[in-house]
């Protein structure tokens, strides 16, 4: 479905000599005072994540803000501390104001999945910064199946359609919640019953402004649902970011990649630019800014061992797209044990 109609945004007019300010995660205008920044600048993967409930956002008005969870953990965290959640929503001209305030205002905080311009930014301000990973676009204008580069999808996407696999986009209303439920907590289970938080944004069962949802059946049953969240550029939807799977027990293998290529061929016919696959954690570690050696060990025997998330499959799932790759990052003021363990536990990884 189309993105809602909107009027032209009106120009974010820079403020003079603005400090900045919090708007609580309660705040009740908190949605209509983000949302023309979003719809400018909100072309990161996770933008539309950063309006999720129960962040905190440092407002420079006329400018942008930057997402953060306020965190406290009696161990690992004992003094309350900010998660910055991916790029700040700002024009990139922007931006070096942007985080100086932000800063201003809290010298201290955790940056996570940013892209190499921010970390550029925080480098030169002292911070460690530490890549975390890649993220990967698929362009949609030329997108195909032919070719060596993207087979595997071509033979799964075969392989649903002999098994009889379907693949739709349809309103939240024409899918019983109850079945849609059930096959979320099946995956849950599957995955060792957590979410991951922040970076995944809450899986919702409700039509959302601008949010598209794919549904996969076999033989007239739910065997999955994808959810896709817009990215904005100048007031328009230029994409989506793939930001929620859910597969249910016994879904023929590759029912998720029906379900994307269902969403690219949608997109691709209007005119979309690109398809955002997101973060692929701990992949090509290879640290070019002031990174901590330590942490990089670290990450690196995480990887590894595969024991926290499966980093080896998510890495070759998205390969198999073909698209276009790029470094993101971590920063703190002190990348140590304790402030990644914080970090983890944020996110629900244990």
């Amino acid at each position: 479905m189309p993105e809602t109609p909107h009027a032209a945004p009106r120009p974010l007019r820079p403020a003079s000599r603005p400090a900045g300010r919090l708007l609580p995660a309660d705040q009740a205008d908190r949605h209509a005072l983000l949302d023309p920044y979003f719809r400018a600048h909100g072309s990161h993967c996770l933008a539309y994540s950063s309006l999720q409930d129960g962040l905190e956002h440092f407002l420079l008005d006329g400018v942008g803000y930057v997402a953060c969870l306020n965190f406290r953990h009696p161990l690992l965290c004992r003094k309350p501390r900010r998660i910055v959640l991916a790029n700040p929503v700002v024009a990139k001209e922007d931006a070096a104001r942007l985080i100086e305030a932000f800063l201003a205002f809290d010298p201290d905080p955790v940056f996570v999945q940013v892209d190499r311009d921010f970390a550029a930014i925080l480098d030169a301000a002292g911070f460690q910064v530490n890549q975390i990973g890649v993220e990967t676009d698929v362009p949609l204008a030329d997108f195909d199946l032919t070719g060596k580069g993207r087979a595997k999808l071509r033979q799964w996407r075969n392989k649903t359609e002999r098994e009889g696999v379907v693949a739709r986009e349809l309103p939240c209303s024409a899918v019983d919640p109850a079945e849609v439920a059930a096959l979320s907590r099946q995956w849950l289970d599957r995955k060792g019953g957590r979410e991951i938080l922040f970076l995944n944004r809450p899986f919702v069962i409700a039509d959302e402004p601008d949010v598209r949802r794919f549904y996969a059946f076999q033989d007239g049953r739910l065997v999955g649902v994808a959810v896709f969240d817009p990215l904005f550029r100048d007031g328009r939807v230029v994409g989506y970011y793939h930001n929620i799977d859910r597969l249910a027990d016994g879904a023929p293998h590759g029912t998720g990649v029906c379900i994307k290529l269902a969403a690219v061929e949608a997109f691709r016919a209007e005119g979309r630019e690109v398809l955002a696959l997101g973060l692929t954690p701990l992949s090509g570690i290879d640290n070019d800014f002031n990174a901590n050696r330590f942490m990089e060990r670290i990450l690196k025997i995480v990887k590894r061992y595969d024991f926290l998330y499966p980093f080896k499959g998510s890495e070759s799932h998205k390969k198999k797209f073909d698209g276009v790759s790029r470094k993101v990052y971590a920063a703190s003021r002190k990348s140590d044990i304790r402030t990644m363990l914080a970090t983890s536990k944020a996110f629900g990884v244990f």
